[in-house]
């Protein structure tokens, strides 16, 4: 039984249908014309006329031609007796480019025909199918209504120029069928085109119909996927003679030579040719700079890309147009030649085909076809090129193709259900029933090999298959299923014309690049090579195209998944929950060599050669942006599952199957990280490979935390080290106050003078800056340290890109040797800080960088990386932002003069934290598949309850990895966690093999287990015989001393800030008062800590430097005039972050990776 729910759907469309009819009774029937009579029909849909205000205005001569093509194919089958004893018949409705005129016919006919009602004409004979619509706006509502009637009403309905997306859908358009190929391969090659031009900057104009509108939309997509901009995208209206078109098109022209945000060099047209004719028209008489690429809707009509005069156009000359592959009808070039210059000829067409005798009565203006007018028309044609022999329209190929499957399903038919030649009832019956004809052509091959009789083009076209999904041709992989064409010259003097320059095949698009031929503004020829590629201008930052790609991850699929917390941005002081500016050091490099351990861990050779045997490794890395609160944020985003990877998936995906974390970089964003994740209940396992805080070594608050360089408590003992190894006592200390790694080593270095006897150092001052901007905003420093100019001896406690900055505000104006630094490990051995301006004047400074060697694979890897094909989306950023230089599609050009080179990666010096990232990678690898193999099996494909934190963390600690790259493998971890390697330490050198002005960092010692050793040989005394810096004031002296001495029996680090502030704001009496007060303080906070149980020292002398970085002030602050909002301390920031978990030890039983999103409002429950 019928469902009732689809009864009442097809009845309601019926009386529709009737109520329509009802009212076609009162239209003319002069937009219906029987050009051929049948017992058998083929009806077809086409323009025949532009729109024009409205109604129809001037003819389309591509229709014409494809009625003038199918009616030649059709006599020729009958002429032959293709199908025995049928008479195939043609009707012909236009529709004038108007969707409801297209609905109409459609209604009128399969009134006519019986399809609908009882209202058969015996002498229309019986319709097989419908051929046409020309336009997907028109085929639209007319499939929509066929397939809404009942299966037996559905009459087969094949376009051979139809080509929009929509009509790919078979179960809503059931009887549909193309010839012609499918939008969809159009835009893919479009694209394709579009990048092999290396365009990435262009505007897309289209018809405002469901054909134009489909596709551009669809091609932006696809484009801005690629990284090609859109600034422009405009819709056309469909009458091309309108006022609303011309100021549409002005609009388009005025927006290309916009110069606001640089010109559009790159036009794509997704129009018909009235459109496309006169947008061309309009953009070429006010521009001449933009390339164009046209889709096939323009037919590969030379008429289309002239001007009003006939000429050829700066912007035509050269045009790219996608297009299918044309069919070549030889046997029809004759017929349509012969039909404009034999007027019999003409008479008899146009006695079958009445509008081609108004159109030509309206192109010669006669009234009447008598000799008089023939002889006017010869003149014109002569003298004007008027009607002369015109190429052949791309379309009428594609329609007489269509013909040929109708009337091949019609033969097969006949020889299925006929036992001789004629109508036979059974044949009648399998019309009539209608599904019998569509299935087959669902179902089977159609043969056409008969026809090569009619046309050569079938001697080469002997079958065709349909798809069943999308009702297109299926394609047979040998041919291309696409073309491009290059309207250029054949040689300097010749005509423009089209000619073939690019297949589609397979999905790849070949060009050949050595046939194609554009133009300059002067009409000379120039090569492929030679083309302007559409690209933001040199003098522009396009920042309408500019994507912000701060948020966006690095995803790679795998079973099990390392999850990595890295920084590709700074932190942005305006908005804390915003990026600031691509960083050029520890950003997108350390990023790369998380991806490149994780390749090399699926390549399962050597270490890895027996490490998760039948499983990949996964990685997302997600940006820090060097902000402890978006990692936070984003921390949030991934464990609800809501954080977006690739291609529609989410973090949800992912979460049964982390491994662990690597990161952060700074120890306030893994600080950061740690807390969040175990306020959440998920105490995940967490590796650094350069966060140095030593606060992280609290293993109570951090349990689960491990990091492969030294905690900052070495770092401070190995900087007092190198201070005394200079033979001074008087020292400056340069620190960023907005981090907790430089506020805490420099607490750690004032707790050691205070209380360590040996070193007998006294700090003069501190200088706390923030983060800046502008090197102008860092010239500050200098007047302060001179006014300690007898404390040489400065101590930089910065991040990298901060100390850069600092050097080139401060050391022009500096003499050599007047300050010697020494560096921590935030300055390490990059090669970027001593390149530059004035750096000679370092020579003789000392810098401490972790202990490890340069991982040469990783060089090499890095060296030929590509940077804009790179899965990292930062990795393009980094390079132009480091070297001041543009890509081939950088869409931020403004103030960079030159290209970045091919060979960008050759400009690499390794950053001393990318073997320890790299090994990072490693190590929770092989400690996460010792875990999982010992406790879940060693095929498990996912973690079991019994691979806790605590099981993952002890298998950790086992973990040997070659990290000094001397062949052999050692432990990486102590039994903390802590990172067993040591430091190096380097001295700033004149290079004696280029000029003095160059110089090196030279290895003069080490500092390992606790103790250093220099190489005499090579360390030479910073500053000559004479230097020292040492106190000579003895008051002062005293005075320095004696504040070390009582901040340290306070039990706590006190920033010298309460001492040497700024005399504009402070003066003595109230320095010493605010002294005082913030002693007072301290010694209550530290009383309360210590009356607590369970306390170690470490972690009460950790709770009072947490507690003085969050109540009190820098100590030297920029003077007035420059202001940061880094001026607070990071972590205040964060005073209201999440609390702290219970206590917490190794010994833990908690479930790793079983916690799990609760359902609804993004908050989370845990296990």
């Amino acid at each position: 039984m019928s469902d009732p729910g689809e009864m009442t759907r097809m009845k309601t469309n019926l009386l529709g249908l009737f109520l329509l009819l009802c009212c076609l009774q009162l239209c003319t029937a002069q937009d219906d014309v029987t050009i051929l009579p049948g017992n058998v029909t083929i009806a077809a849909i086409f323009n025949v006329n532009d729109l024009e205000n409205g109604a129809c205005g001037d003819y389309d001569v591509s229709d014409l031609q494809s009625l003038v093509a199918v009616t030649w194919f059709v006599e020729e089958l009958n002429r032959m007796n293709y199908v025995p004893g049928i008479t195939i018949g043609l009707d012909v409705y236009r529709t004038c480019k108007k969707p409801e005129m297209a609905t109409e016919g459609a209604v009128k006919l399969l009134d006519k025909y019986g399809v609908v009602s009882d209202n058969t004409h015996q002498d229309d004979g019986i319709l097989f199918g419908l051929l046409g619509p020309s336009r997907t706006a028109d085929a639209l509502p007319v499939s929509s209504l066929i397939g809404s009637l009942p299966a037996n009403q559905r009459v087969l309905q094949i376009s051979g120029s139809a080509t929009g997306r929509q009509l790919s859908d078979h179960s809503a358009h059931p009887s549909f069928f193309r010839v012609i190929p499918p939008d969809q391969i159009q835009v893919e090659v479009m694209l394709e085109l579009m990048l092999q031009l290396q365009w990435n900057y262009v505007a897309i104009v289209y018809d405002d119909d469901d054909y134009g509108r489909s596709a551009a939309t669809e091609l932006r997509r696809l484009a801005e996927k690629h990284q090609v901009c859109v600034p422009v995208f405009v819709s056309l209206p469909l009458d091309a003679r309108s006022s609303a078109f011309v100021t549409r098109a002005k609009e388009v022209s005025q927006q290309l030579k916009n110069t606001e945000n640089g010109l559009v060099r790159g036009l794509v047209i997704l129009g018909v040719t009235s459109t496309t004719q006169q947008l061309l028209r309009t953009v070429s008489s006010d521009i001449k700079f933009v390339s164009v690429v046209l889709s096939e809707a323009v037919v590969l009509q030379r008429a289309t890309l002239l001007t009003s005069s006939g000429q050829v156009s700066e912007v035509s000359a050269g045009a790219l147009v996608t297009s299918p592959p044309f069919i070549d009808l030889s046997e029809l070039k004759p017929l349509w030649d012969d039909l404009w210059s034999n007027r019999t000829s003409f008479l008899e067409q146009s006695g079958k085909i009445p509008w081609l005798e108004q159109y030509f009565k309206k192109l010669i203006s006669c009234s009447d076809i008598d000799s008089a007018c023939w002889t006017q028309a010869e003149n014109k044609r002569n003298s004007q090129k008027v009607l002369e022999g015109a190429e052949l329209t791309l379309y009428a190929g594609y329609h007489v193709k269509a013909v040929a499957v109708m009337a091949a399903l019609l033969k097969r038919l006949h020889d299925e259900k006929c036992g001789s030649s004629g109508l036979c009832s059974g044949l009648k019956t399998a019309i009539s029933q209608r599904t019998e004809g569509i299935n087959a052509l669902v179902n089977s091959t159609l043969d056409l090999s008969g026809l090569s009789a009619v046309s050569d083009v079938f001697k080469g076209l002997t079958s065709v298959r349909f798809s069943g999904t999308s009702g297109s041709l299926l394609s047979d992989g040998t041919k291309g299923d696409y073309t491009v064409f290059n309207f250029r010259r054949p040689n300097l003097q010749g005509k423009f014309n089209f000619e073939q320059i690019g297949s589609w095949l397979n999905n790849n698009l070949t060009i050949y690049t050595s046939q194609a031929q554009f133009y300059d503004e002067t009409l000379s020829p120039l090569t492929w090579s030679q083309l302007p590629p559409a690209q933001c201008d040199v003098s522009q930052d396009c920042v309408k195209c500019e994507r912000d790609v701060s948020s966006d991850v690095v995803f790679v699929k795998g079973d099990f998944y390392v999850v990595a917390i890295l920084p590709s941005n700074e932190k942005t002081p305006d908005d804390p929950l915003s990026c600031g500016m691509i960083r050029t050091v520890l950003g997108a490099d350390i990023v790369q060599s998380v991806i490149f351990a994780v390749e090399e861990v699926n390549k399962k050779t050597d270490l890895f050669r027996d490490v998760l045997p039948g499983r990949r490794v996964g990685l997302v890395v997600i940006n820090s942006c060097t902000n402890p609160l978006l990692v936070r944020r984003r921390l949030l985003d991934f464990l609800a599952g809501t954080m977006p990877l690739s291609e529609g998936r989410t973090s949800s995906s992912v979460l049964d199957s982390v491994m662990g974390y690597v990161g952060a970089v700074y120890s306030a964003n893994s600080i950061a990280a740690s807390d969040t994740l175990h306020a959440l209940g998920k105490p995940f396992v967490q590796i650094s490979g350069a966060s140095t805080s030593p606060d992280l070594s609290d293993e109570k608050k951090y349990p689960y935390f491990l990091r492969l360089p030294p905690a900052d408590d070495k770092q401070a003992l190995a900087i007092l080290d190198m201070v005394k190894k200079v033979g001074a006592n008087y020292v400056q200390v340069l620190y960023d106050s907005s981090t907790s790694y430089a506020t805490a080593l420099y607490n750690t270095l004032q707790d050691e003078v205070a209380t360590n006897t040996k070193y007998n150092i006294c700090i003069a001052q501190a200088i706390a800056t923030t983060p800046r901007d502008e090197v102008s905003q860092y010239i500050w420093i200098r007047d302060k340290l001179r006014e300690k100019y007898s404390a040489k001896i400065v101590v930089v406690i910065l991040h990298p890109e901060e100390i850069e900055k600092v050097l080139d505000a401060i050391l022009p104006k500096l003499e050599a040797g007047e300050f010697i630094f020494v560096g921590t490990d935030g300055w390490g051995r990059r090669e970027n800080l001593i390149k530059g301006t004035d750096r000679e004047k370092l020579a003789g400074s000392l810098v401490l960088s972790v202990e490890t060697v340069d991982d040469d694979v990783f060089q090499r890897y890095f060296e030929n990386i590509d940077p804009t094909r790179s899965i990292s989306p930062w990795l393009k950023y980094f390079w132009e932002e480091r070297l001041q230089c543009y890509f081939n599609k950088s869409f931020m050009r403004k103030g960079k003069p030159n290209r970045c080179p091919e060979d960008v990666g050759q400009n690499y010096t390794q950053d001393t934290l990318v073997p320890f990232h790299i090994n990072a990678v490693y190590a929770l690898v092989l400690g996460f598949h010792s875990a999982l193999t010992q406790h879940c099996g060693p095929h498990a494909t996912r973690t079991c309850r019994a691979l806790t934190s605590s099981v993952l963390f002890s298998a950790m600690l086992g973990v040997k990895l070659d990290v000094y790259g001397r062949g052999n493998v050692s432990k990486v971890f102590d039994s903390k966690g802590e990172g067993l390697v040591g430091y190096k330490v380097f001295q700033i050198s004149p290079d004696l093999d280029t000029s003095s002005e160059h110089v090196i960092y030279k290895d003069v010692g080490v500092w390992t287990q606790n103790k250093p050793s220099f190489d005499e040989e090579k360390f030479s005394p910073p500053g000559g015989s004479t230097f020292q810096s040492m106190c000579t004031d003895a008051r002062e002296c005293q005075a320095c001393f004696l504040r070390n001495s009582t901040l340290s029996k306070a039990g706590k680090s006190v920033q010298v800030s309460e001492v040497i502030a700024s005399p504009v704001f402070i003066g003595a009496v109230a320095g010493l008062a605010f002294l005082v007060i913030v002693l007072i303080v301290v010694i209550i906070v530290v009383c309360r800590g210590r009356s607590r149980s369970g306390r170690s020292p470490r972690q009460e002398r950790g709770k009072a430097v947490y507690f003085d970085r969050l109540s009190t002030a820098a100590t030297v602050r920029p003077p007035s005039g420059i202001e940061s909002p880094y001026d607070t301390l990071e972590d205040e920031q964060y005073s209201h972050r999440l609390p702290p978990p219970p206590a917490a030890h190794h010994s833990h039983s908690d479930d790793y990776l079983h916690a799990v999103p609760a359902q609804g409002g993004g908050r989370l429950d845990t296990m």
